[in-house]
């Protein structure tokens, strides 16, 4: 607000010496520059509150799309023997639109494709919804995979965050790695 009014006084000084040329004019381009004033106002604040407007038009645009969010974490199964390694990926519709979820696909470095087949997917998913998806088959998840991801109805491809996917990736080789020894040593 106190911008404002700097704009306004520096506006209304530019604008009294720019008209008032000679003293008996001053007077008259005072009051010219007070009825002018708040025109000035009331045209700013018509600029402001408009620009604000669009602004949030804009946001709910934005917002009012389709989303998803993947979430994966691995989980131990434990049999009767030996804990096993799952992983499951949680698929969140975080937009506001409904989303149709076709498929699961992982690539690799020499971006070769790999489609999972789920009996869960394809799967409509609402605001809100979320859809979890197991993978007990690790073999698959091989130190050269790039990204995992799914696709939509449109074609969108929603990925999991490299980073996730090489940390998933180092700690079912860490487990593997560990599951070699002891097989080896007893």
């Amino acid at each position: 607000m106190r911008r404002l009014l700097v704009i306004i006084f520096l506006l209304s000084a530019f604008l009294f010496y720019s008209y008032a040329g000679q003293e008996e004019d001053k007077a008259k381009v005072v009051k010219e520059m007070f009825s002018m004033s708040l025109t000035f106002v009331l045209a700013l604040w018509g600029t402001v509150l408009s620009t604000i407007v669009v602004t949030w038009n804009i946001y709910r645009g934005l917002q009012d799309r389709r989303k998803i969010r993947l979430g994966p974490f691995l989980e131990a199964l434990e049999p009767e023997d030996a804990p096993e390694l799952c992983l499951k990926i949680i698929i969140t519709n975080i937009g506001r639109r409904p989303v149709y979820v076709k498929d699961l696909f992982i690539m690799t470095s020499s971006r070769f494709k790999t489609r999972l087949r789920f009996s869960s997917l394809p799967k409509m998913l609402k605001e809100g919804e979320y859809h979890i998806i197991s993978i007990k088959d690790l073999s698959i998840l091989t130190p050269n995979i790039e990204y995992i991801f799914v696709c939509d109805s449109a074609g969108k491809k929603w990925k999991i965050k490299k980073k996730e996917v090489k940390s998933i990736v180092s700690i079912i080789n860490h487990s593997r790695k560990k599951d070699a020894i002891e097989a080896s040593n007893g």
